[in-house]
């Protein structure tokens, strides 16, 4: 699309990967203090602004852009962890393995089916990047309302 080397484009991700890796180190304190559900609603939410700024990614990484990829990243990782928690909380030793597995599959079953519809967008339309971070913020948004309003059972 923007014709990046693999070094480039390497480069170009780093931020993600950085910020993911931040996200991840302060969840696990994060979630202490501030509870599982407001954590995993502010994860959602800051993934979704993310992704609503990386509408405007044009093949240069703006401070926009790299505030987007904090926001995005650092969102995720710390919405994955209480939803981690809520799935396990309340198993007993025999069923944590299993209920863990199944979290973890429909997880890696929603990535595979998001590839595939971004595989579908980039070869159907004109904006692709504009098509697939819009429809990303909105599920992201949808989902921190959701886990907003209908978790009251959630500390």
């Amino acid at each position: 699309y923007w014709h990046y080397t693999p070094f480039q484009s390497g480069m170009a991700l780093l931020p993600l990967a950085f910020f993911l890796f931040v996200g991840n180190l302060s969840a696990g304190r994060l979630m202490r203090r501030w509870g599982i559900k407001k954590q995993m609603v502010t994860g959602l939410l800051a993934g979704s602004a993310g992704y609503a700024g990386m509408i405007l990614l044009n093949g240069q990484i703006t401070l926009l852009i790299f505030i987007s990829m904090a926001l995005l990243a650092g969102g995720v990782a710390f919405a994955v962890p209480p939803m981690t928690a809520v799935v396990l909380a309340g198993r007993t030793r025999d069923t944590a393995g299993t209920a863990s597995a199944i979290h973890t599959t429909f997880r890696q079953t929603g990535s595979l089916v998001g590839i595939a519809l971004a595989g579908l967008i980039f070869s159907c339309t004109q904006a692709p990047i504009t098509v697939l971070m819009g429809l990303s913020a909105l599920v992201h948004l949808l989902l921190a309302l959701m886990n907003a309003v209908m978790h009251s059972d959630i500390p």
